[in-house]
């Protein structure tokens, strides 16, 4: 399942738990535009998923390294 946090100046602070993906992204792309904060989605096991500020959605790292290109030196 996933949680929904929020970025604060104390750090990230717990909104919701045991969300699907779907109603996780849509509602903190909805926070995000009504406050102007970040939120992520993560994981149980604390792995982010995604990251949401204001209109942008960003993939983890590990989400992409299978999708991005790789250049032969």
């Amino acid at each position: 399942m996933i949680r929904l946090q929020k970025l604060t100046p104390s750090g990230w602070t717990n909104l919701a738990f045991d969300l699907e993906i779907n109603e996780a992204v849509s509602l903190a792309k909805y926070l995000s535009q009504q406050h102007q904060f970040s939120y992520r989605l993560i994981t149980d096991e604390m792995e982010t998923l995604c990251l949401i500020r204001s209109d942008s959605l960003g993939a983890s790292e590990k989400t992409l390294k299978g999708s991005l290109p790789t250049v032969a030196p």
